[in-house]
């Protein structure tokens, strides 16, 4: 198996694959069948995705390998920056301003002004936020293993970044200098990327009971019991009896399969991968399993340096002070 294979343009192509990811790795995507797509099943659906709202019970006929990659690129279409709009008569007015171009759901814009470092003007998609939400509620009623195929290798390659690669030019982080921010030992990133990986398949669980399939449980299990080969006893007994499982850490809101796929430049319920101990502080290696979690982006924000106690208490000292003033901010003027 190719090192990183899934992941675009990734800087790592002379490293050699090692046993131990390949394990997990071919256990989670052995899960779900393959699906080769019927001939043609693209084009059919490209039309429907110009309103995914309008046309969402006829998308939904089609549930397959072709609507899951259809729908994840919607919801997270890679560099180009997406806008949000909650207002679509506001998307019309900024293309007709712009000149945009309607690609599917999107409406493509170039700005006026070129960037500081590059001599193209800057590209944004607009979409409008029902059209979004559709989108992901589509992607979250799919019930087709070859649905799930999908979105499970999309994960994976989620952890990849998250535990293995540098952002921007994603070098593997063991390649960096060691006084570098994201640098980690190889053998941390093993146990983050195990973990990781191990919190995904408890809420691919959840999300296959909800709809009542119970076809891939023992998959799932002994995928899961490869994952906790790379956790020490204190991490497995953690995991099994205090973790809250399909959680966000911090809110302790659950996290679902579908919430993975929300945009992270507009969506506060992003969920992105999150350190217990805050990396920054190179208090020795902090890029190791029992470090890390998935976390809404909106709760990562607010964590900050801290650790989730620290946080907490620094939340509660707000609210407390906040009840004994009061500030009326409709006030200022």
């Amino acid at each position: 198996m190719p090192w990183f294979s899934g992941i675009p343009k990734i800087n790592n192509k002379i490293i050699a694959p090692n046993e131990r990811w390949d394990k997990i790795y071919n256990s989670i995507n052995s899960i779900f069948p393959k699906q080769t797509a019927p001939r043609g099943m693209r084009s059919e659906i490209k039309p429907y995705l110009d309103s995914v709202t309008e046309n969402r019970d006829i998308l939904i006929q089609y549930d397959s390998k072709v609507l899951a990659n259809e729908l994840i690129s919607v919801l997270r279409p890679g560099r180009t920056t997406t806008l949000l709009l909650a207002d679509e008569n506001q998307i019309n007015d900024i293309q007709r301003e712009y000149g945009g171009l309607i690609n599917g759901p999107y409406v493509n814009i170039e700005l006026k002004e070129k960037g500081p470092d590059t001599k193209k003007y800057p590209v944004l998609r607009l979409l409008s936020k029902r059209n979004y939400d559709t989108a992901l509620e589509i992607l979250g009623s799919l019930k087709s293993p070859y649905a799930f195929n999908v979105i499970v290798k999309n994960l994976i390659v989620k952890v990849e970044l998250a535990a293995f690669c540098k952002g921007g030019d994603r070098r593997a982080r063991w390649r960096l200098d060691n006084i570098h921010p994201e640098f980690a030992e190889e053998n941390g990133c093993y146990g983050v990327a195990a973990k990781l990986l191990y919190y995904i398949l408890d809420i691919l669980k959840a999300d296959l009971k909800r709809k009542n399939i119970e076809n891939y449980t023992s998959s799932i299990d002994q995928a899961k019991k490869i994952c906790m080969k790379e956790f020490n006893e204190k991490e497995i007994q953690f995991v099994n009896n205090i973790y809250p499982k399909c959680s966000c850490p911090m809110c302790l809101n659950e996290i679902s399969l579908i919430d993975f796929f929300r945009n992270g430049r507009n969506d506060p319920y992003s969920i992105v991968f999150g350190h217990y101990e805050y990396r920054g502080a190179r208090s020795g290696d902090v890029h190791i399993g029992k470090n890390s979690f998935w976390i809404h982006r909106l709760c990562n924000s607010i964590q900050g340096i801290y650790t989730i106690e620290e946080t907490i208490q620094i939340l509660k000292d707000l609210i407390l002070n906040h009840s004994k003033r009061i500030i009326d901010w409709e006030l200022r003027g």
